[in-house]
């Protein structure tokens, strides 16, 4: 690899039917740089890198072609040669293995940036049918180290299991949702030693009392009421941090089914001293729409999706209120800006890797919504979606990760595919990412590409290997994909 500021990070080289194209996409190279493509001394193209760093060009067949960069500031013109691949192979080639079994109903992946270089970097999965948080390579697909077992706690009508449900990583520590237990816990991510554990047991204040449509227990207590004014948070799901401090969705899920009942969503927040957990000040927070799910957050803001009430009925889930998003402040929890999204169960998020914006999947359709975070305009909504594919099927878009180039990748569960957005014009499966990655066999044995996760660095720099984790919930394995045989050297 070339010294200096090129990043050489991701730039494809494919045919492209009769012809062959070299693309560049976020930051493969400085702004405004010449950039030309030879073959055997040939030139076979030139032209100036973007605003963005992006360059597309294309040319005569070439087997393989050096790409050369050069001017603005550049000491000297850098060059490093790349093959041309066809894509529909490199695609197929992309998909380079299927790890170990992972535990019973596993519902989060999950790769710690401070072990994600290593060459044998780890990959986390939450399972919550048997309480663990296990340990994957991703060079192997053995385990490190035993799982992090999450212990039953007593409960008025008998034990009550942990439920983990996601997970993130604090440098060398890693801290898990309890779904079944309302709780927190931490744990070494080098050894899967759990270190502490915090338990939410007390009643938070309503600002008005909440009827439910119909009676309900609220309190676990046996009694069904018809009007609830405090109310333990339940069903910790989703959780993100930014620096020590911790946010976790609770959805406060009463009854589930038809009618469901939700109470009003809340945002908790936690902040890890050594390691130890303790309630921040303020410690929560009231979303302005139902069932908070997932929660993003970077040092400026946390982004809450909220799907609204889902009712299942007739053996399909739908909408029964209108589902957003919400920007808090991560000091004060409070909240800056609401979104409404309407009724189309928006349940994952990713932020671009320029800040810009927040795409938001939907649990019902396979479609993406995009917000401009600055202004909070909704750039495609309900009204024009990003369209993944055509059906009219309940389709379920999962999870959502940002690529460093501008892209973001999307999980399609019941197809097990994931796609290719191009941030910087929506533009579904940009090439060379001509089609959707196939990671499971679809159809009726689909096997649930669930949850992704992206691992830090540039591939092909900073790594080699898979680079693209996917969870297959319902197979309950992970397959690993390595983008850099679509768009690296």
């Amino acid at each position: 690899m070339p010294a200096g500021p090129v990043a050489w990070s991701f730039i494809a080289t494919g045919s492209d039917q009769a012809r062959t194209r070299a693309r560049g996409f976020d930051g493969a190279v400085p702004v405004g740089t010449t950039v030309t493509i030879r073959s055997a001394g040939q030139v076979l193209a030139e032209t100036l890198a973007d605003e963005r760093g992006r360059f597309d060009v294309s040319f005569d067949a070439a087997d393989t072609v050096d790409i050369a960069v050069a001017g603005q500031g550049l000491d000297a013109e850098q060059t490093l040669q790349f093959a041309v691949r066809d894509i529909s192979a490199a695609q197929e080639e992309a998909v380079v293995q299927r790890l170990a079994q992972a535990g019973s109903v596993p519902n989060d992946i999950l790769i710690p940036p401070a072990y994600a270089l290593a060459t044998d970097a780890l990959v986390l999965v939450v399972n919550s049918g048997d309480n663990t948080v296990d340990n994957l390579s991703l060079v192997s697909g053995g385990r490190g180290f035993p799982p992090a077992q999450l212990s039953d706690t007593a409960g008025a009508h008998g034990p009550v299991a942990a439920q983990p449900f996601a997970a993130v990583a604090l440098e060398r520590l890693a801290a898990v949702t309890r779904m079944g237990q309302s709780g927190v816990t931490l744990f070494e991510i080098s050894t899967g030693q759990i270190v502490s554990a915090l338990d939410v047991n007390q009643p938070v204040t309503l600002p008005q009392p909440f009827v439910p449509a119909v009676p309900v227990d609220a309190n676990n207590d046996g009694a069904v009421e018809t009007s609830i004014s405090a109310l333990v948070p339940r069903m910790f799901e989703g959780i993100a941090a930014s620096g020590n401090r911790l946010f976790v969705a609770a959805s406060n899920v009463l009854k589930s089914g038809t009618p469901a009942v939700y109470a009003p969503g809340m945002v908790l927040a936690f902040d890890v001293v050594g390691t130890t957990l303790a309630c921040a000040n303020p410690a929560v927070a009231l979303t302005s729409f139902d069932n908070p799910q997932t929660i993003v957050a970077d040092a400026s803001a946390v982004y809450v999706v909220e799907t609204g009430v889902l009712d299942l009925a007739g053996g399909s889930w739908h909408t029964t209120s209108d589902g957003g998003i919400d920007i808090l402040d991560p000091a004060t929890l409070t909240v800056t800006r609401s979104i409404n999204l309407g009724r189309t169960a928006p349940g994952s998020a990713a932020v671009t890797a320029n800040g810009t914006y927040l795409y938001v999947g939907s649990l019902l359709h396979p479609h993406v919504y995009k917000i401009e975070i600055a202004t909070g305009t909704v750039v495609r909504g309900p009204d024009n979606p990003i369209v993944l594919f055509e059906s009219a099927d309940v389709q379920s878009i999962f999870s959502l990760v940002a690529h460093p180039m501008g892209l973001v990748f999307a999980s399609s569960f019941n197809t097990d595919q994931i796609y290719a957005v191009d941030s910087a014009d929506d533009s579904v499966s940009p090439w060379p990412f001509a089609d959707p990655l196939k990671v499971g066999d679809g159809g009726m044995a689909f096997g649930g590409a669930h949850m992704l996760a992206l691992r830090p660095g540039r591939n092909g720099v900073d790594f080699r290997g898979a680079d693209l984790v996917v969870l297959m919930s319902l197979a309950a394995r992970i397959a690993t994909v390595d983008t850099r045989f679509i768009m690296g050297p």
